[in-house]
């Protein structure tokens, strides 16, 4: 079997998948290190549950390889079974045995095991997800969230060497997503568990990763922290997909400064573009402000009322409508004027 670097718990290399003549996953590659939970995030249809089934060994990979602790298990001259990868799963639809009390659902995979082990290790599961004493509960009395921790807690049991997570909070309301999504977290980390989790909802997977690979169209657009796809997006997919950005345009004016709709801007380095080039500067809600003090204004043409915060679209005297934030104190109406000004910490330019 062969080998490569054993310093990833999750290694992939150039990852093709196909179904015929569709490549659904193209050159697909990245690392998650043991402890570290990854994301596969990006809109339907763009390959991440695809990927994550080559990685469970239910896909069989074309190009490239998958290697787990230094030993590829998928590659286009080798298939490594599923059963044989040590790799636990917990599916979108949850799938509790509905005729089986929360202790033998999370026992399920453990019949090989001593069954002093197997009541140990279930009261620790049942501990550490918050529901000891739902032992001889059926899963048709349990919340939905229950219902995910006790999944969750059957895909843990075994003690796999990696765990995968297909959509596991799509069937859960808001409210609930909040709160369940950063507890699976704690419970991840707290086994020390190296875990891949598909989704298309960008704050559940920002609560959740530490790692994310944005894919689009199969290919990975970009792998790394939350915080620098959020903020250093290497491409106009990532910035467009990530956090409601959008663009404006702008005209550069020397190496460190750009002129745009509303103002000139000074760029904390140098731009990389020559002068009079223009380019588009990506925005996000949060990067324009109300402030009465400034000198440009807009029309409000539509208003959000988020608790905290109005989230007002106002429209320029040239027609170009930007998003804006302004403090819950704030209550204007649609048709007033109000001052606007940007406040951006990271500049992101991308030629026109």
């Amino acid at each position: 079997m062969s080998v490569v670097s054993s310093d990833l718990q999750l290694w992939l290399e150039g990852v093709d998948v196909r179904y015929g003549d569709v490549k659904a996953v193209s050159g697909a590659a990245f690392g998650l290190h043991k402890g570290e939970i990854g994301c596969l995030l990006g809109p339907s249809g763009c390959g991440k549950s695809t990927l994550l089934r080559a990685i469970a060994g239910f896909e069989t990979v074309a190009g490239g390889s998958i290697a787990m602790a230094g030993k590829v298990i998928s590659s286009p001259t080798l298939q490594l079974d599923a059963q044989e990868r040590n790799i636990g799963m917990v599916f979108q639809d949850i799938a509790l045995f509905p005729h089986l009390t929360v202790e033998q659902n999370i026992a399920f995979g453990l019949n090989r095991w001593p069954t002093s082990d197997q009541q140990a290790r279930v009261q620790v599961l049942l501990d550490l997800i918050g529901l000891s004493g739902f032992e001889t509960r059926y899963p048709n009395s349990l919340s939905g969230g229950q219902q995910q921790r006790v999944a969750l807690a059957r895909a843990l049991a075994p003690k796999p060497a990696v765990l995968l997570m297909d959509e596991p909070f799509s069937g859960l309301d808001a409210t609930l997503k909040e709160t369940l999504v950063p507890d699976v977290r704690d419970i991840l980390l707290k086994e020390g568990i190296t875990a891949l989790v598909v989704t298309h909802d960008q704050q559940e997977a920002f609560s959740i990763a530490d790692k994310v690979a944005l894919m689009n169209q199969g290919c990975i657009e970009q792998f790394s922290t939350p915080y620098e796809i959020y903020h250093k997006p290497e491409t106009r997919f990532a910035a467009d997909f990530i956090g409601q950005g959008y663009f404006i345009p702008a005209t550069v004016l020397n190496s460190r400064q750009i002129n745009t709709d509303l103002g000139v801007l000074d760029l904390p380095q140098e731009s990389g573009f020559t002068p009079e080039f223009t380019v588009d500067l990506l925005v996000r809600p949060d990067d324009v402000l109300h402030d009465d003090d400034s000198p440009f204004e807009g029309e409000i043409t539509k208003k959000f009322f988020k608790g905290t915060f109005f989230q007002y679209q106002v429209a320029l005297a040239n027609g170009r409508r930007l998003w804006c934030i302004a403090s819950s104190h704030h209550n204007h109406e649609v048709g007033q004027r109000i001052g606007i000004r940007l406040d951006l910490d990271h500049f992101v330019l991308f030629p026109c």
